[in-house]
């Protein structure tokens, strides 16, 4: 398939029909963490722990092992994954345009994204004007963190465009929001998200223990998809995607998406100081993560709901780019 219009998030993306968070049971939402396996650590980074649902009876996923870089000293365990580095003939100008890969990418050298001081609050979205108003700030927000981190890794941001609507529409990758759910979608022809506000609102604003905090971590998702457009990352994927078949398709978007999922959890840990996000609503948004992904109403194109909250953990516990590299783990890993 040709790189063109199509739009990445729905439709399987989003929490199942009329899930809402369990309610807290003496002081606690969440039922129990997975303790990390192993002692495997870099730069004193510990492993990842994954929410265990009190709704779902199957075993959580092993996050992914602990990916070292080549600065590793020789005391340091050495994991079966370690992410490359991309050559310097890979590493495009100061342009998006070239296709730098999936698995050797330059964004990969970028590092963390930069602490971010967000004009925004923890808030009750309940109206359109207010989650719209929201938007606009939580866009600017993603820019100020996700431009300087691709200018280090020799790459440009090009501007984010939002279509946000009171209600339905169709964009330039299609109808949005897919029926039955008030997720958004970007579309790589236009760098555009586009969403309902008023879906948004329904479905994310009134969920009790969430405010703001699920609507920016969903944004914060489309918006990855944005850093791998301008990456050459999505270009990378189409192409495979092209030559690939059935099967593969899905495994590849499964990947794309998980990533996306990451970079949310990279943005959401650089604002953490000025939302503020404490212990607490660090649980709730991997609570909320976990609880998004294929349902089963589709094809198998996003990754389980706990490898979702795994991979967004993953994002906001070690917080570099290239921890973020879903394309050449195992795929046990992005199920």
């Amino acid at each position: 398939m040709a790189y063109g219009p199509r739009s990445y998030g729905p439709p399987a993306y989003g929490p199942p029909p009329q899930w809402r968070p369990p309610r807290r049971r003496n002081g606690s939402v969440l039922v129990g963490v997975l303790a990390a396996l192993g002692l495997l650590t870099f730069l004193g980074v510990g492993l990842i722990v994954v929410v265990a649902l009190a709704t779902r009876g199957s075993a959580s996923p092993q996050p992914p092992p602990v990916a070292v870089s080549s600065s590793a000293t020789p005391q340091e365990t050495t994991p079966s994954f370690t992410p490359e580095s991309p050559s310097p003939s890979e590493t495009p100008g100061q342009s998006h345009q070239a296709d730098s890969g999936r698995a050797k990418n330059a964004v990969y050298k970028a590092g963390a994204l930069p602490a971010t001081t967000c004009p925004t609050r923890a808030e009750d979205l309940h109206s359109t004007a207010a989650v719209r108003a929201h938007l606009h700030r939580l866009f600017h927000c993603l820019d100020r963190a996700w431009d300087p981190t691709l200018a280090r890794a020799g790459m440009r941001n090009e501007t984010l465009h939002a279509v946000l609507t009171a209600g339905s529409g169709r964009g330039a990758c299609g109808a949005y929001p897919p029926t039955g759910s008030g997720v958004p979608y970007y579309c790589a022809s236009n760098n555009t998200i586009y969403a309902s506000i008023k879906a948004v609102a329904r479905e994310y604003g009134r969920t009790p223990g969430y405010d703001s905090a699920a609507i920016d971590s969903l944004f914060a998702h489309e918006y990855g998809h944005h850093v791998q457009n301008m990456t050459g990352i999505m270009r990378s994927y189409d192409n495979a995607v092209s030559e690939a078949g059935e099967a593969k398709q899905l495994g590849l978007s499964r990947r794309l998406e998980l990533q996306a999922t990451c970079f949310a959890g990279m943005f959401m840990h650089a604002v953490r100081g000025s939302y503020p996000i404490g212990p607490g609503r660090e649980n709730t948004l991997v609570l909320f993560n976990s609880n998004v992904g294929d349902w089963g109403r589709g094809p198998r194109n996003h990754g389980t709901p706990a490898h979702n909250g795994m991979w967004y953990k993953q994002g906001y516990d070690r917080t570099k780019a290239y921890q973020c590299n879903t394309w050449t783990i195992n795929g046990s890993y992005t199920s």
